[in-house]
């Protein structure tokens, strides 16, 4: 597999990489004595995900009842769906309840009951919580209102109530890796406290499911009532992961392989064919002024080893099919016509997404999951 004459733009995933980063955050919860049940929607992918089972992950989470589906055709039993219930979709959540162990969230006392009238299979739910990302979640400190929901899904005999699930997004906005820790520690503290009152009122035996990269990665170790952790980004990492210190340059995992069209030495530019459509519209603001929708580097042989991201060379900005490159003098002078750069993705859940198939150097094309 010749990387450098690729007719279109591509996802590299480097799989020694990816499997370093799992052996880490695996090694991690089971010195710790937590499940780890990874977000499978970074990468949307059965074959990146048999990688998991060698580091004995049983269990996944996804991001729709499709996605799950998908993941248990191709031999996943144990799957969370980590987005709340949607109403429309119980008669799809009961089918393929029938097939796996699956996991449910709710947020509302009207979705639980709306569960309760329409589930026949045996379903476990967790009760989402908001500890300061402000997207889903009852707040962590509406014990009422989580009472309410618990007593929803008890009206139902198919319905176990497992315990409090949250999502820390917030620490992906970070200063560094300071921050990252107090978010996860004030966090900790808050869903803590939950579960004492929650206890009290008579709500007993909850366990809390968490997860976010920069959390899972930088905590040493998680204690009870913790029994789950959902990290999902840290299989490829990217430049916001670097950002906020929860991985190093070098354990970036994937980049988006595009070809060069045209360069501008004059005005300092190198243009590529690889525009918001392979790269997503994420961006960062780096020292020079933003924005920043990745940085470069240069592919060095046949098979596909990318050195670390180029100073000051940077995409900045991006149409539908191409990008625009920022690049030092020595760099445009030194770049040909045809050549194919890597671009080090600033969000890679969001590029991954934009791939039919992911290109593993010296190995060959991984399908994905597609809608």
């Amino acid at each position: 597999m010749d990387l450098d004459h690729l007719k279109k733009p591509a996802f590299l995933i480097d799989r020694a990489k990816v499997r370093r980063n799992v052996e880490r955050m695996a090694e991690k919860a089971g010195r710790s004595g937590v499940s780890l049940r990874p977000h499978v929607k970074t990468h949307q992918s059965a074959g990146v995900a048999a990688w998991l089972r060698d580091y004995d992950v049983r269990a996944i989470t996804v991001s729709s009842v499709d996605m799950a589906a998908y993941f248990q055709r191709s031999g996943w039993s144990d799957i969370l769906i980590s987005v709340p219930v949607n109403i429309h979709q119980i008669p799809d959540i009961d089918e393929l309840a029938a097939a796996a162990s699956l996991d449910v969230i709710v947020e509302s006392p009207a979705a639980a009951r709306a569960l309760v009238g329409g589930i026949r299979q045996p379903l476990d739910v967790w009760i989402e919580v908001d500890t300061g990302y402000h997207r889903t979640g009852v707040p962590v400190g509406e014990t009422d209102t989580i009472l309410d929901v618990a007593k929803a899904l008890g009206a139902s005999r198919y319905l176990r109530l497992r315990g409090l699930l949250c999502h820390d997004g917030q620490t992906y906005a970070a200063s560094g890796p300071a921050e990252v820790l107090e978010i996860a520690e004030g966090s900790f503290r808050a869903l803590s406290s939950a579960v004492a009152e929650l206890e009290t009122a008579g709500l007993q035996g909850l366990s809390l499911s968490v997860g976010d990269t920069p959390s899972c990665s930088l905590l040493d170790s998680f204690s009870r009532p913790v029994s789950e952790i959902r990290p999902g980004n840290f299989v490829f990492y990217d430049l916001t992961q670097a950002g906020v210190g929860a991985c190093r340059e070098e354990e970036i995992a994937a980049v988006v392989a595009c070809p060069v069209i045209a360069k501008y030495p004059a005005r300092g530019e190198i243009v590529i064919y690889g525009g918001g459509v392979h790269i997503s519209k994420e961006s960062l603001t780096p020292p020079e002024g933003g924005p920043c929708f990745g940085r470069i580097t240069r592919l060095r042989g046949a098979e596909g080893f990318w050195p670390a991201p180029l100073e000051d060379a940077y995409v900045s900005s991006l149409s539908q099919e191409q990008g625009i490159v920022k690049a030092p003098e020595a760099l445009c002078d030194s770049v040909e016509i045809g050549e194919t750069i890597a671009v080090y993705p600033v969000h890679a859940c969001l590029t991954a997404n934009l791939h039919p198939a992911y290109c593993v150097p010296g190995e060959g094309w991984l399908p994905k999951f597609r809608l």
